[in-house]
């Protein structure tokens, strides 16, 4: 096959994975790609942790654990801490090569490429590299292509790995909510535990009655039924929140908002906060993630709940209005303002937080969340001493 032939395939391929963000797939799929292409027998995508100083890859053709090592060791690692491609055609006469994943393996690395995937900065997102060719040497257009296909693909698998970093934050805020979040429900539960309780032993003296009332005990039935039908409504929305299924449909901003609100009913009671609502008569229907959006919505509101004090004129305006197709959804309490030197980007910024105990991940996965999952916009200020979020969409 000619230059330009194998130049238009490795084109096509990255037209193909050019909008994938899928990690695992992707990093298989480029494994593929690039052993067929030179006719290797193995191919590995290295992953560069800045953070471990480590290579590590869960795709390794022929290999069916994660491989995992020190980036100083090893042509790969050679390869990433140099930002240079390398050529090896004897690597156990190389005294760079490391043999410990060979002995793991069980395979024998006859020949090595390695090639660094850098991002548009040149900082070392991972290693390409692949092993043994079927028939003669790597040649230096092996090299070549390979180089070609780490330049297309770096930066794809960088905003793959950007996105898979944003959706375990995501879920790591939703787990630093889950522990008031319990506590709302299990209040919740309360009262509807003690009617179904005081219905019940009223039955028994029903039952008990030679002049036993059918009606007044199907009565009483309806609202066990009543109580029972709450709480597997409360149940529904805390298990919708949390769960990790996601799923792009239309939805109802003003249901959202609600639901959001009956899981933080009991928190609301407990501070006597008043909500002061103001949707528009027809409900304002956006189209993305509602799990995600509803994370925006409680950890705005559940931030200003933690500011509250008991027994004062606590209040929590939400307005939800459409202008000229655009949604504007403004959340704003009366618990005092942003400090000014967080305004008007800092507040959003990761590990900001106003809260003594605050992981400050959750307002600045509300930004992530409305600007790349919604192509929206949020933004925060102080209006009449009132601490004052606007999302727009």
């Amino acid at each position: 096959m000619d230059y330009k032939n194998k130049l238009d395939i490795i084109l096509d391929f990255a037209r193909l994975i050019s909008e994938e963000t899928n990690l695992d797939y992707l990093l298989d799929e480029v494994c593929d790609f690039s052993k067929n292409l030179i006719n290797a027998q193995r191919a590995s995508l290295y992953i560069y942790e800045e953070s471990t100083n480590e290579l590590w890859t869960k795709v390794a053709k022929g290999v069916s654990k994660e491989i995992r090592f020190d980036a100083s060791k090893g042509i790969a690692g050679y390869a990433a801490t140099k930002k240079e491609a390398q050529i090896v055609l004897d690597p156990y006469n190389d005294r760079r090569f490391n043999r410990n994943i060979d002995k793991e393996t069980g395979f024998i690395t006859e020949q090595i490429i390695a090639i660094p995937l850098l991002d548009s900065h040149k900082n070392c997102v991972g290693v390409l590299q692949v092993l043994n060719k079927n028939s003669g040497k790597f040649s230096e257009s092996d090299l070549q292509y390979l180089s070609i296909i780490a330049t297309y693909t770096s930066m794809v698998i960088k905003n793959a790995l950007l996105i898979e970093l944003e959706t375990t934050l995501m879920q790591q805020s939703k787990m630093a909510e889950m522990g008031s979040m319990l506590d709302n429900i299990l209040h919740q539960w309360k009262q509807p535990l003690s009617v179904i309780s005081m219905v019940s032993n009223f039955n028994e003296v029903l039952y008990s009655d030679e002049n036993l009332d059918i009606n007044e005990l199907i009565k009483n039935n309806e609202q066990i039924n009543k109580q029972v039908k709450f709480m597997l409504e409360t149940s529904d929305n805390f298990r919708n929140f949390f769960s990790l299924n996601k799923e792009k449909k239309e939805f109802s901003v003003n249901i959202t908002v609600e639901n959001v609100l009956n899981i933080l009913l009991h928190k609301t009671k407990e501070f006597n906060v008043n909500i002061v609502k103001d949707f528009e008569k027809d409900d304002a229907l956006i189209y993305g993630y509602e799990n995600d959006f509803a994370q925006v919505i409680l950890s705005i509101i559940n931030n200003a709940l933690d500011k509250f004090s008991k027994n004062t004129d606590n209040k929590i305006f939400i307005k939800i209005k459409n202008i000229d197709d655009e949604l504007f959804l403004n959340i704003s309490d009366n618990a005092g303002e942003i400090p000014s030197e967080l305004l008007p980007t800092k507040l959003f910024n990761r590990h900001v937080t106003t809260k003594e105990t605050g992981t400050g991940l959750g307002l600045s996965i509300c930004k992530i969340v409305i600007n790349r999952h919604f192509n929206g916009d949020i933004k925060a200020y102080n209006e009449n001493s009132n601490a004052c979020f606007e999302i727009r969409i």
